[in-house]
């Protein structure tokens, strides 16, 4: 059985949401798949919306995927952060403090996924903001990662697990003899507030079910205007990241998932594109840009070219571009919004755990509903 957890997983310190989540047998997964990767492996969008107002723990794939295969599938996702953090200092320090007080095992799977959206981008500010480069043109070495991750690994590796046990048994407590947790529904009525269904755009068009229909000019692009320097210092971060992995947990089969902006997952006919980038360094701000619709196109295919030139040098990792069935599944109907446009919803999520179900051993899954 899970722990009776009744706050949602999401809104429960990293280090125990692996012991909260609803995807596996028993609190402490066993033979199981992990997933790594920012807000998309933690399942954010408007089914996670939908699970918090309705009280409800499914809103991910690691539950359809659980549901359909029986497997243990847990994620470790991280939002808003790249992959230097989501493949390689997160799960390790949760990993870690798990081993305090239980017996969990690595990981028998890893599926890492790559959101071409924002992970470059996130890894180059990450190094900038650690101070690990004061500037674009510097040379980044393996020796100079090394010791930023070993020591944030080392900083977040502490006697904080316990802690959050303390915090959590309170929050439960509370909700078993209350029905309600104050800390929880904060956390829950905030994060609800945030978000508001987005508008209608006036730029960008794609057929959907036969129709062409407009979508909102607000949704993420690829990184059209990040400089070129800064693009290589995110891939040289991602490539880091990719065999960091490998090398960390070298029984586990590993599976790496291409995941295209929300922009590329329709098809496009407008003659331009209206979409927003995410700016965090050397503060955060929202950048709303307007280009001609080849370009942008052109600027997706090159970023996606250049992430596979990468995963090619690591041939025993299974490399999946998951844009193609994604186009498919889009041509028939939105699988983002209304709300939150960033994000898969839950047809989105649903398409999506049909395609890593394909990459399980044998196949051993049936379609989802």
């Amino acid at each position: 059985m899970n722990l009776p957890i009744t706050v949602k997983s999401a809104f429960i310190d990293k280090n125990l949401r692996v012991v909260a989540q609803k995807s596996k047998h028993s609190a402490i997964p066993e033979n199981y798949t992990a997933i790594f990767g920012d807000s998309y492996a933690a399942g954010v969008g408007d089914w996670l919306l939908d699970a918090l107002r309705q009280n409800i723990e499914e809103f991910n794939v690691t539950h359809i995927i659980h549901r359909e295969t029986d497997q243990d599938i847990v994620d470790f996702g991280v939002g808003g952060t790249g992959t230097l953090y989501t493949y390689v200092i997160s799960p390790a320090s949760v990993l870690q403090n798990l081993e305090r007080i239980s017996s969990i095992e690595p990981p028998d799977t890893i599926w890492l996924y790559f959101y071409s959206a924002n992970d470059l981008k996130d890894n180059y500010q990450r190094i900038m903001k650690a101070g690990i480069i004061d500037s674009c043109e510097d040379k980044l070495t393996s020796e100079d990662l090394d010791a930023y991750t070993t020591q944030a690994i080392a900083d977040e590796n502490s006697y904080s697990i316990y802690i959050s046990l303390l915090k959590n048994a309170v929050m439960m407590v509370v909700d078993r003899f209350s029905g309600k947790s104050k800390i929880n529904k904060e956390n829950v009525e905030r994060y609800l507030n945030s978000f508001a269904e987005a508008e209608a755009g006036t730029t960008n068009t794609a057929i959907i079910n036969g129709a062409e229909v407009f979508l909102p000019d607000t949704m993420p692009g690829p990184h059209i205007s990040t400089p070129e320097c800064e693009l290589q210092k995110g891939f040289e971060v991602f490539e880091y990241s990719l065999a960091k992995v490998i090398e960390m947990y070298p029984n586990a089969d590993i599976k790496l998932f291409y995941i295209a902006s929300p922009l590329m997952s329709y098809n496009m006919t407008s003659d331009q594109l209206a979409f927003q980038e995410l700016q965090k360094y050397p503060k955060i701000q929202y950048k709303f840009r307007k280009k001609n619709t080849d370009l942008v196109s052109q600027k997706s295919e090159d970023i996606k070219r250049r992430f596979f030139e990468i995963a090619e040098k690591y041939p025993h990792v299974e490399t999946i571009d998951t844009h193609p069935e994604i186009l498919k599944a889009s041509s028939k109907q939105v699988i983002h919004g209304p709300i939150d446009w960033r994000h898969f919803n839950r047809e989105g999520y649903t398409v999506f755990a049909d395609i890593l179900m394909q990459s399980l051993p044998d196949n051993e899954s049936q379609t989802s509903p």
